[in-house]
């Protein structure tokens, strides 16, 4: 076992109907996302601790199988080869960056292999619709942006410039933006897509602001956050910005410091706080973590992709994902009893019902390969730190 794979609820090896169900997680532990991946990897221990707990899937003990993604593409796509075909898993769950997750997706649909994804880009929707092989655990990233638009209007702002880097999902989270900012009466002065990874963007923020935006909207990820924050501070001061909260958050705020991110807006997903899947799990990711699982939404979504899989293998009596694949939504949506957490929908499952789980992250609800609601939280950067606003209900 390497240094960067954690080997959780059994032993690797050539998959044997006796072994039960074993799942894959490819997601980052290193690189640009490490600070997610944390507390991804403890939600999972989480959910598979209480699976097992409970009697695991069909009888059996269910394993996991992590591995670090490195916020890298070509790391992504060996991790997921390595775990499918050394671990034989029969799905991954937890794919992050959409850089990442794509190259996933061009070898796990040629063989096979489902997958549950935070991925925002479009083209992830299609694939779903087109080989029913992938569950978006979390909203597009064209929804971001107009919770983004949304979100500037209301806190006043009239005057707004996109700025977007060239990738599918960056794209229509700018394009999003700009259709509901001007639906809501505000003025889009212009749109520019920019390469990812450059040093500088004089030349982009010399069009951007020529014509005195109030707001930038930043649809990239976080080291060209930070290269585009601190030049637009330079040349315009007054001049804000609004961007998802996984590009303008601790570490954007550190790289930048407490004057270039003041008055920046953000937005990202938040748990279903009041859900007793939330209630039943905040606690025990506190104890693991010593955090608040508010600050870290993407290791709940984590938890309940682990959950729904395994609660999905159960209802379809198998493990092989051509069999239980298309009950991931059969045990996700209406109708069917509510259960809120593994050993809830395993009793009722074994008593011959239906049931329609809803989690600690969303009512985990599916409209084909895309999540149907989930809430948003509005954020302020200010003195240096994350401050949250309103909630965004689905």
């Amino acid at each position: 076992m390497s240094a960067l794979t954690l080997l959780l609820g059994g032993l690797a090896g050539t998959a044997r109907a006796e072994d039960g169900l074993k799942i894959g997680a490819v997601f980052p532990l290193t690189g640009t996302y490490a600070s997610y991946g944390k507390g991804m990897s403890a939600a999972l221990k989480i959910a598979l601790d209480e699976i097992n707990a409970a009697g695991g899937v069909m009888g059996k003990p269910v394993t996991l199988v992590v591995e670090d993604d490195q916020t890298d593409p070509t790391a992504g796509l060996n991790a997921a080869k390595k775990v499918i075909e050394l671990d034989h898993v029969s799905a991954i769950v937890s794919t992050f960056a959409t850089s990442v997750t794509l190259p996933i997706l061009s070898y796990t649909t040629q063989v096979g292999i489902p997958i549950a994804t935070v991925s925002g880009a479009p083209e992830v929707t299609q694939i779903g619709k087109d080989t029913g092989l992938v569950y978006r655990f979390v909203y597009t990233e064209g929804r971001f942006g107009d919770a983004m638009a949304a979100y500037a209007k209301k806190a006043g702002y009239k005057r707004a410039y996109v700025l977007k880097a060239n990738n599918a999902a960056m794209i229509d989270s700018g394009d999003s933006f700009a259709k509901r900012f001007a639906a809501e009466g505000g003025e889009v002065l212009g749109s520019t897509t920019f390469e990812p990874s450059q040093s500088s963007y004089r030349s982009e923020l010399t069009k951007a602001l020529a014509d005195e935006p109030q707001l930038i909207m930043i649809a990239g990820y976080t080291n060209d956050a930070i290269t585009l924050a601190k030049a637009i501070y330079q040349l315009s001061p007054d001049t804000k910005i609004v961007g998802p909260l996984y590009s303008l958050g601790t570490d954007f705020i550190k790289a930048v410091g407490p004057e270039v991110s003041e008055g920046a807006l953000a937005v990202d997903p938040v748990s279903a706080v009041d859900s007793p899947a939330y209630k039943s799990l905040a606690p025990l990711y506190k104890t693991a973590t010593g955090e608040d699982p508010l600050g870290n939404p993407y290791a709940v979504i984590a938890y309940d992709e682990l959950v729904t899989f395994a609660l999905a293998a159960e209802a379809a009596k198998s493990a092989d994902p051509k069999v239980y694949t298309p009950f991931v939504a059969k045990v996700a949506n209406a109708p069917g009893e509510k259960v809120y957490t593994f050993a809830e929908g395993l009793a009722a499952l074994k008593a011959g019902k239906d049931i329609d789980y809803d989690g600690a992250s969303s009512p985990v609800d599916f409209d084909g390969p895309d999540l149907a609601a989930m809430f948003m939280q509005t954020y302020l950067i200010a003195d240096g730190k994350v401050v949250a606003k309103d909630t965004l209900a689905p």
